[in-house]
């Protein structure tokens, strides 16, 4: 590690809040009120489960409507301190068959349900006055049945923050362990065990110098996701699978 990248990391990581958003992780949607558990109080680490919406199991509005009025209404009004780190749900990414009546005419519109999501939140969290300490990870929970040209042991992930380089592509052999590895250094945790110890860091995604510009939410193509339309299951099926566990 360079020194100006060193000293680029600790500087997030003396101020960050570390927001882990995997599309698809089991059971969140299973409770039908928000949840706050304190994971370590000295550190004042805390795992925030958003999902007061009764029935509506996969509608990534209402999931993201309810965390910014739960981030507005905790932590803004009342000038509480952000958690320094929150995890956040958002399943749709599975996708389900295509339900017209309840606003999901095909199934690429469950994807488009959870980018639309996903873009709300960021916004919002990026004009909050934690935004210049905030870094943000979005990944999958695996590689599920999408069989990368390189390797199918392969997916995405996604860096956001003001901290983070634009447009940078790490080519580093990294893993799920080598990403909590970096959120541990990010928040002053040492190794759970010996996987994430010696696994391969994400440092180089990290700039010397931040760039504070928010971000904008692009508008959703209504031909296949129009958020106005989402209704709550008529068929009662929860959607997508892991919810359903």
């Amino acid at each position: 590690m360079s020194p100006s990248r060193n000293s680029a990391r600790r500087k997030l990581a003396n101020r960050s809040r570390a927001v882990f958003a995997p599309p698809s992780i089991d059971r969140l949607v299973r409770l039908q009120h928000a949840v706050e558990q304190p994971v370590e109080r000295g550190n004042r680490l805390w795992l925030l489960k958003a999902g007061r919406v009764t029935g509506g199991r996969n509608r990534h509005q209402f999931r993201a409507r309810q965390f910014i009025a739960e981030i507005q209404e905790r932590y803004i009004d009342t000038g509480a301190d952000l958690p320094r780190f929150i995890f956040i749900h958002l399943p749709n990414d599975h996708t389900d068959s295509a339900r017209p009546a309840d606003g999901y005419p095909y199934r690429e519109s469950y994807v488009a349900d959870n980018d639309y999501a996903l873009g709300r939140i960021m916004e919002f969290l990026s004009g909050t006055k934690w935004w210049k300490e905030m870094a943000v990870f979005v990944t999958e929970d695996d590689a599920q049945g999408g069989v990368d040209h390189i390797d199918a042991h392969r997916t995405i992930l996604m860096a956001m923050g003001p901290w983070i380089k634009p447009g940078f592509v790490t080519h580093r052999n990294s893993s799920f362990p080598g990403l909590l590895k970096t959120i541990f250094r990010l928040l002053g945790m040492p190794a759970l065990n010996l996987f994430d110890a010696s696994a391969t860091d994400l440092d180089d995604i990290f700039a010397t110098e931040p760039n504070p510009a928010p971000y904008r939410l692009v508008p959703v193509d209504n031909r296949i996701f129009d958020p106005s339309k989402v209704r709550i299951s008529t068929s009662g099926k929860p959607g997508v699978r892991m919810d359903a566990q």
